[in-house]
């Protein structure tokens, strides 16, 4: 029992010193890269094509500065805010991630449930590996759902009717997605959904994840055969006629386009150009 309980204790301090020595974001990059490998590490470390845009995005983050105003009495503050009717203790919104069973076999709950903990609001992916129903139950804040739309419109109307009901507080439409861009790390790997892993969003009616056949990965091939590509501002238009909750539109990089998205009747906007999970 004693060389047990040694072994055990010397785990604990193994592991808690490995928690105690992630500080900041790029310590917990650096520790991803050590529990994930192979296809899953290239899935969500990889951008498109050559991946300039990824590297131009850590650089142009690098590039911000902060100009504080100076004494501004700051002995007590406040980081609460709202945000679409939806209050954060922070402002910080977990942006959605797919397929987050090939980090976690209990998928999107101990993300869910850290971030809600945490005052945060918590995007689920339209490609969670866990029903929507099952986040919210966990969820002690916020929960948004990103939206693809299907080929089959019905599917969609059928998935945002099954999102409202669930308790979700806002929809995010993805833009800058109208096809999936061409990340070489995937085609190298012929990723496709891992073994055992399900999308349980997707509805009979839109289809499923397994692999089709095509030039890239079959992962991509699946995707391509199951959204619509063509989206116009007609279809902002279509979504918040169908929803009573607030549509955001994730992916717009131009004034003019988030100007569009307010007239189609959007709450608000996400810049993003998708160049990095």
């Amino acid at each position: 029992m004693r060389c047990v309980g040694a072994a055990l204790d010397r785990r604990w301090r193994r592991d808690y010193r490995a928690c105690m020595s992630l500080v900041n974001l790029a310590d917990y990059e650096a520790r991803a890269r050590e529990l994930a490998e192979g296809s899953t590490l290239d899935y969500y470390d990889g951008g498109s094509n050559d991946e300039i845009t990824l590297r131009d995005n850590m650089a142009a983050f690098g590039r911000i500065n902060v100009y504080p105003r100076m004494f501004r009495g700051v002995g007590t503050r406040d980081k609460n805010t709202t945000v679409v009717g939806s209050s954060a203790t922070w402002p910080v919104i977990i942006a959605p991630v797919a397929l987050l069973g090939m980090l976690s076999a209990d998928g999107e709950v101990p993300a869910v449930r850290a971030a809600t903990a945490a005052g945060s609001i918590f995007v689920l992916s339209t490609l969670s590996v866990t029903p929507i129903e099952e986040v919210i139950a966990v969820a002690t804040g916020p929960v948004w759902f990103q939206l693809y739309v299907y080929k089959d419109r019905a599917a969609s109307e059928a998935l945002v009717k099954r999102v409202e009901e669930a308790g979700c507080s806002a929809l995010e439409l993805t833009a800058d997605t109208p096809i999936l861009g061409r990340r070489e790390r995937d085609v190298r790997n012929g990723f496709g959904l891992p073994e055992g892993l399900w999308t349980p969003n997707l509805t009979a009616e839109s289809g499923s994840l397994a692999p089709h056949a095509g030039s890239d990965s079959p992962f991509k091939a699946a995707i391509d055969a199951l959204f619509y590509p063509d989206l116009t501002w007609d279809d902002v238009a279509w979504l918040t006629s169908i929803t009573n909750l607030p549509v955001l539109i994730k992916g717009l990089l131009r004034a003019d386009d988030a100007a569009r998205a307010v007239d189609a009747g959007a709450a608000g906007v996400i810049v993003s150009n998708h160049g990095g999970r």
